[in-house]
């Protein structure tokens, strides 16, 4: 994730010149400056020096990172710190240069080093083919080649003895890690990175393809070690293995199967699903599953990014038991449209179901207490949310830029909105409280024009604006437009929204010049609506009806 910060410089902005002003967001700190994120559309980049007269010393962490266009960048003398993953990301970036005269770092062939070459620190993403680390080098660092497309084949030398987390992630072309025979703190078999003893497999190269075996000797798959292995199809996991760090096998759009050996004592594998040994955790669904699936009775907790990136699952049933939802759960699950969060469930944590973009229809149990941040952001699908009784609190851009979202409805034990819940909710028009004012966070309706805030008669706290947007008593509201209001089945009928645990009462009059109401229908709200109907409706040449409260 990128971070920007605008650059604060008062007055001196005037002097800032208007291309190099565009193409750098920056920081300025005790006299220094960080660029935090360019945003120029140039191939080949010369970073300054110096911007409007102050020295340029730090680039941010992945300030230029996702920057498609970047073919080289040079680094300038006075640049002293380089965040992680700082050009990360970038698919036709070919060459880092740094100048010769910089004393913190160095570049060869166009790849980025520390200043004395121990520390490779990143490989321009546009590399291709096969690559040899030099001899000189004893660290690779985080994400060193990560997001290096077409790399097929990495070298490592016996001097390595550091390798940073990620550090041959994401590169889908990669067939090969190869370590050098003599190195003393890492191995490699068929391609794939393991420790000296092979009990620990690192790194699974993301093009090497088809069904693989874990050799008997790992007792530990290390973090992310099968992440975007895009030819994976099959994995089997013998019974010494006891760690399998998060996300192992996470992103892999062709693997159907993850198998566990029977006698394995710590984990274990249903239908191709990775689990702990009683089943009671659900790992890691694999990511070439697809159509419907039903979570066991069993599970109690579906684990961090389980189901990320199952882009062919249409349907999910989580099962009944299930009382905790992980982050990044359900995040990028684009076939899902449909989702119904059990009651037994108590929190959604951050990003559960994020991405989401088919998402149409969401109902929330009502034992979940709290939506973590971003829980359904970027779900362009949804429509109509209601929040149950039982949620207290919004994470921070819960629903953030679920740009067809037409109307909220939300519980009256909420206290707390966190900062940009709503934003960019461009078709928002009503929002639904039927408690007190909650406390609110900042920018909760960025982008969002249109709202009104809807609140019930006896709650308390409410002005005639909330978060700068007006508000409005909330009355019953006649449902005319989904296809339920009219004559069915010989009954005239419609639906009305209102507040859960509301309690209406339907009356009904043939004379409006002298209207004598007569009570046809009672009915307190449970979720939110009601379908009201009236069979006697022939038996008068006009009938007219009214709402009210008890």
């Amino acid at each position: 994730m990128k971070y920007a910060v605008k650059l604060l410089t008062l007055r001196l902005l005037l002097m800032i010149p208007t291309v190099l002003s565009a193409q750098y967001t920056c920081l300025t700190n005790n006299g220094t400056i960080t660029i935090t994120q360019y945003n120029g559309l140039e191939g080949m980049v010369i970073i300054p020096s110096f911007i409007h007269g102050i020295i340029v010393t730090d680039i941010g962490h992945a300030a230029f990172g996702s920057s498609t266009g970047l073919t080289s960048v040079t680094i300038p003398e006075s640049v002293t710190n380089i965040g992680v993953e700082a050009f990360g990301d970038c698919p036709n970036l070919t060459a880092i240069t740094v100048d010769v005269r910089n004393s913190v770092y160095a570049s060869v062939a166009g790849v980025l080093f520390n200043q004395n070459l121990t520390t490779l620190i990143q490989c321009p993403g546009g590399k291709a083919g096969n690559y040899t680390i030099p001899a000189s080098v004893t660290s690779i660092g985080e994400d060193g080649f990560g997001d290096c497309s077409s790399l097929t084949s990495v070298t490592i030398p016996n001097s390595v003895t550091n390798i940073g987390a990620e550090a041959f992630g994401d590169c889908p072309s990669l067939t090969a890690i190869t370590v050098d025979a003599s190195n003393t703190i890492y191995s490699s078999v068929e391609g794939i990175l393991f420790n000296l003893n092979q009990t620990t497999l690192i790194q699974y190269p993301g093009g090497k393809a088809g069904s693989y075996p874990i050799p008997a000797s790992v007792t530990s798959i290390g973090e992310a070690a099968f992440y975007e292995c895009v030819g994976l199809t099959s994995v089997a996991i013998g019974n010494g293995v006891t760690n399998i760090g998060e996300d192992a096998f996470g992103a892999c759009p062709r693997l159907m199967t993850i198998t566990v050996d029977a006698l394995n004592s710590v984990y274990g594998s249903a239908a191709g699903v990775l689990f702990n040994q009683n089943r009671t955790t659900l790992i890691q669904c694999p990511g070439g599953k697809a159509g419907s699936y039903t979570i066991p009775d069993s599970v109690t907790r579906i684990g961090f990014s389980a189901f990320r990136y199952c882009t062919a699952l249409t349907d999910i049933t989580i099962a009944d038991s299930a009382t905790s939802i992980g982050d990044s759960a359900f995040a990028f699950c684009t076939g899902l449209t449909r989702v119904t969060i059990p009651n037994y469930i108590t929190n959604l944590e951050d990003e559960a179901f994020s991405s989401c973009t088919n998402l149409t229809s969401v109902t929330i149990g009502n034992s979940v207490r709290n939506l973590g941040s971003y829980t359904f952001a970027f779900c362009p699908r949804l429509t109509d949310i209601r929040i149950p009784n039982s949620v207290t609190n919004l994470g921070s851009w819960a629903f953030d830029s679920c740009v067809n979202l037409t109307r909220c409805t939300i519980s009256s034990r909420l206290t707390n909105i966190s900062d940009g819940v709503f934003n960019n909710c461009t078709s928002l028009k009503e929002l639904c409280f039927q408690g007190n004012a909650p406390s609110c966070g900042l920018s909760v309706f960025d982008g969002v024009t249109n709202v009104t805030v809807y609140y019930l008669a006896d709650t308390a706290d409410w002005g005639a604006t909330f978060s700068g947007h007006p508000t409005a008593l909330w009355k019953p509201q006649v449902v005319t437009m989904d296809g339920n209001f009219g004559v069915r089945t010989n009954q005239f009928g419609f639906n009305v929204l209102w507040a859960d645990g509301r309690t209406l009462i339907m009356e009904a009059s043939t004379n409006l010049v002298n209207p004598a109401w007569v009570p046809v229908y009672t009915d307190t709200l449970t979720s939110g609506s009601s379908y009201f109907s009236d069979p006697q409706w022939t038996n008068h040449p006009g009938r007219f009806y009214r709402l009210r409260a008890p």
